[in-house]
C-alpha cells in the first residue's frame, strides 16, 4: 500500500488545526492508521515530501517504524526529507530517493524567552535533543559515516542530493535507475546551498505555530471536535470566510514565519 507522507510534521493534537486552515501536514496518528490499514503481507510505502517540523512527533514516528513487526515499511523520498523528517523515515527498513530528491539535516532549533538562566537551560535541552537525533543517524549510517562526521554535517546544515545521501548511509538507493546509467556523485556539492539560496529553499517549509492557528480558530467562534481526531477536516464556514478569510492570512504568514 502506498501512502502520501507529505507536509509539515505536527503532533496529533495540532494536526486538526493545520488542516482546517488548508495546510498539508502529517502526524503520528496518520502513520498508525496507515499501518493498521495496510493489507497483510503488503509493503507499506511512505511517499515523502516534507520540510520537517515537530521533533517529538518525528521521534514518535521513528520509534513506531522501528518497532514494526509483520509490516515491511519503505520510505520513498519524492522531493524533500528535511530536518525532523530526515530521521523520522530512518525507522523504515529501506529509504529510497528519487533522482531529484533532497535530504537535509541540521541542528534542532527552538524559540526561547525568559531570563538568561532560561536561555541557558534551552540551550542545554537543544544540545540533548541534538544528541538524540544523532543516535538515529548513527545507527543508520553505521560503517559509512561516524558520529563525529554526522555531528559536523548537522552543525553546517547539510543538503544532500540522492547520491550523497546514499554515500553517507542515510538512504539505501536511488529510484528509477533500472536500465539507466547509474548516478554518480559529481564532486563535493554537499553544503553548497547557503545564503540567499538557502533562505529561498527554506521559505517554502515555514509554517505558523499551532498556537497561532488555535487562536484564529477560536476567534471564528468554533469549537474543536470533542474526539480530537487529527484527520477531521470540517468545512470552513462560508459566512466567516467572507468576513475574514483566515486561511489566506495563514498562508501569507508563511513568508514571515521562523523556520524550525
Amino acid at each position: 500500500m502506498r501512502v502520501p507522507f507529505n507536509g509539515y510534521v505536527v503532533s496529533d493534537d495540532d494536526a486538526f488545526f493545520y488542516r482546517f486552515f488548508g495546510y498539508s501536514c502529517v502526524c503520528p496518528a496518520d502513520l498508525r492508521a496507515a499501518i493498521e490499514k495496510n493489507p497483510a503481507g503488503e509493503e507499506l510505502v511512505l511517499e515523502v515530501n516534507s520540510p520537517g517540523g515537530n521533533v517529538m512527533a518525528s521521534n514518535e514516528m521513528y520509534s513506531i517504524l522501528r518497532a514494526l513487526q509483520g509490516v515491511d515499511a519503505v520510505a520513498e523520498v519524492q522531493s524533500l526529507a528535511a530536518s525532523a523528517m530526515s530521521y523520522a523515515i530512518l525507522g523504515c527498513r529501506r529509504v529510497m530517493m528519487s533522482p531529484v530528491a533532497q535530504m537535509m539535516i541540521h541542528l534542532p532549533a527552538v524559540a526561547s524567552d525568559g531570563n538568561y538562566h532560561d536561555h541557558q537551560h534551552s540551550a542545554l535541552v537543544l544540545k540533548s535533543i541534538g544528541e538524540s537525533i544523532l543516535n538515529a543517524y548513527e545507527v543508520r549510517c553505521a560503517g559509512r559515516t561516524d558520529r563525529k562526521a554526522l555531528r559536523q554535517m548537522m552543525e553546517k546544515e547539510t543538503w544532500m542530493p540522492a547520491q550523497d545521501a546514499v554515500a553517507a548511509g542515510l538512504a539505501d538507493g536511488i529510484l528509477y535507475q533500472e536500465g539507466e546509467t547509474p548516478l554518480t556523485i559529481p564532486g563535493s556539492i554537499t553544503n553548497a546551498l547557503g545564503g540567499g539560496i538557502r533562505a529561498l529553499a527554506l521559505s517554502a517549509g515555514c509554517m505558523p505555530s499551532a498556537a497561532e492557528l488555535r487562536d484564529k480558530y477560536q476567534q471564528l467562534g468554533l469549537t474543536p471536535p470533542a474526539n480530537g481526531d487529527p484527520a477531521a477536516s470540517p468545512a470552513f464556514p462560508a459566512e466567516k470566510a467572507l468576513k475574514d478569510d483566515w486561511r489566506n492570512s495563514a498562508r501569507l504568514s508563511i513568508a514571515k514565519a521562523k523556520y524550525f
